[in-house]
């Protein structure tokens, strides 16, 4: 049976996925918390999960990779950044795009990933 706290590691990893960015959740240890903190990479990868108590999580942010993931797709596939941006449909709460657009537009075309 999942925790709550299992699906707020899942939560973590997905974030990280769709944002294609790192994503690090802190969670207190001891008797206020359950521990278990967690840093995730562009694709949603566990980079490290610390255990139930107190942890220093040294983690080196490599930010090419995040530019690779958000140009490329994460090994190659899911592009998420530039299909939401693409999307054929509209969604009223990003009706206003003009702020994240030129970041979006940065990214490139959306197209089938390539072997490389």
């Amino acid at each position: 049976m999942l925790s709550l706290y299992d699906v707020e590691l899942a939560i973590a990893r997905a974030n990280a996925a769709s944002n294609q960015c790192y994503f690090i959740d802190i969670n207190v240890a001891g008797q206020l918390g359950f521990g278990r903190s967690i840093i995730c990479g562009p694709g949603g990868e566990v980079i490290h999960q610390a255990g139930r108590g107190r942890e220093i999580m040294p983690v080196e942010i490599d930010l090419e990779a995040v530019r690779r993931a958000r140009r490329r797709g994460w090994n190659g596939i899911g592009q998420v950044l530039k299909s939401f941006r693409d999307r054929a449909v509209d969604f009223p709460v990003c009706a206003d795009r003009s702020a994240a657009f030129d970041a979006l537009s940065a990214l490139g075309p959306l197209r089938l990933p390539e072997r490389e």
